[in-house]
């Protein structure tokens, strides 16, 4: 064999074991270190499920027994959120319950869907993804690595914890710290203002969801996530009332809604949230006990709790 063909061969070897290596690093990254891999251990036989946004996410922590799942991911709109419900309705029971969150910006404009997209790439379908580009959605599934090489630094971070623990472990999503008193304040000044800014109506996504749930016997339930006073004294009743009471009155299905929004349990006990409008892990604790009280004190057939 020439020294020329031994170079070729050399180099397809090693081009041949480079991908590969890319590829089962991939899918190492994704079992355990993407922050999204519990949409890969999603149980059957769900009872009781929320999608949403950040609210969403940070708000509930169900106790192990339950047949609950957290399915929100941080700015989750409803266009993923009806995507999510329909990709895994068959792992929910007949009757179950669907908590949908509803913020002061639900229902506004979702042109910046795209900016998401990489958050879904991993579990949805292609044609689920709101205007996906094909080459990045195949280059994801076969190496996120490959899709941003920042990941690598992950591996390492996720492999030091290893050793440090002495086990192999799924990476969960963790609460952030809590700002101080002057950080919440301050944040509750700009996020309000972010949350008020989008103007434009839509409600296209969240009708799907409700008439999706009445397809398949779910119970949807809209949940005001516990706020802040800080952050509900810059956003404002008449806000309250004009983006989400009086627009759930014009939904084509009416569902019941919870409305923890100016809970006193929790709206100037600044020690149960993360930040103006976010809970932690204690007031997520705290919010999920209450709220599954609530739902097994409801009778879903023939109360309406709220008038539109």
């Amino acid at each position: 064999m020439t020294e020329h063909k031994k170079y070729f061969k050399t180099t397809m070897l090693s081009f041949i074991f480079g991908l590969v290596l890319l590829f089962l690093l991939g899918q190492f990254y994704k079992k355990y270190i993407f922050e999204e891999n519990k949409f890969l251990r999603v149980p059957d036989h769900l009872k009781i499920i929320n999608l949403g946004s950040s609210h969403g996410k940070y708000g509930f922590l169900y106790p192990g027994g339950e047949d609950a799942f957290n399915f929100a991911i941080e700015s989750q709109t409803y266009y993923y959120d009806l995507k999510i419900l329909k990709k895994y309705s068959d792992r929910l029971e007949p009757n179950s319950i669907v908590l949908i969150p509803v913020s002061i910006f639900s229902f506004y404009d979702e042109g910046w869907l795209d900016e998401l997209n990489e958050s879904y790439y991993e579990f949805l379908d292609f044609k689920d993804i709101y205007n996906g580009k094909k080459d990045m959605y195949y280059l994801w599934n076969f190496s996120p690595i490959l899709y941003s090489g920042k990941k690598l630094i992950e591996i390492f971070q996720y492999f030091q914890q290893v050793v440090v623990r002495k086990q192999l472990f799924f990476k969960e999503n963790t609460y952030p710290k809590d700002l101080d008193f002057e950080g919440k304040v301050k944040e509750a000044q700009t996020t309000s203002k972010r949350h008020l800014a989008p103007e434009n109506l839509d409600f296209t996504y969240i009708n799907e969801i409700l008439e999706f749930c009445e397809e398949k016997n779910f119970k949807a339930i809209m949940v005001g996530m516990p706020q802040s006073y800080l952050y509900n004294d810059q956003v404002g009743e008449f806000n309250y009332r004009k983006r989400i009471k009086s627009k759930i009155g014009r939904l084509k299905i009416k569902p019941i809604y919870l409305d923890y929004s100016h809970d006193a349990r929790f709206e100037r006990d600044l020690d149960l949230f993360l930040d103006d409008d976010h809970l932690n892990e204690k007031g997520a604790k705290k919010f999920t006990t209450i709220i599954l009280n609530d739902l097994k004190q409801l009778n879903l057939k023939q109360k309406e709790l709220v008038n539109y």
